[in-house]
């Protein structure tokens, strides 16, 4: 089976910025993604002195984003729990990164 980042570098940092936001993301990514923030900044081509505002530049997202997002999860959340279903993070962070990455 296929990775689900194999040439997909950028759905990578979205997952975990995402994750970020929810405040759900690994403390080893985190570490790694901070000690890393201006490397990506350069190599994505923006002016950012972290990586979240790195992910967020590159994307063209607006200033609203980390919020919305937040926002979205918790309706992931309620909706899925008023079916029984207990929400997955992942599955929504792969649902909202695919969206970005679809709309980009």
């Amino acid at each position: 089976m296929a990775n689900r980042y194999d040439g997909k570098p950028m759905l990578r940092l979205l997952d975990a910025y995402v994750l970020d936001r929810l405040g759900l993301l690994d403390e080893s990514t985190a570490e790694e993604l901070a000690s890393q923030g201006p490397i990506l900044a350069r190599a994505l081509g923006v002016a950012a002195s972290d990586w979240p505002t790195a992910v967020e530049q590159a994307m063209g997202l607006p200033p609203e984003f980390s919020e919305a997002v937040v926002a979205a999860w918790w309706q992931f959340r309620e909706a899925q729990e008023s079916r029984g279903i207990t929400p997955d993070p992942i599955e929504f962070t792969h649902l909202t990164s695919d969206h970005l990455i679809g709309e980009r």
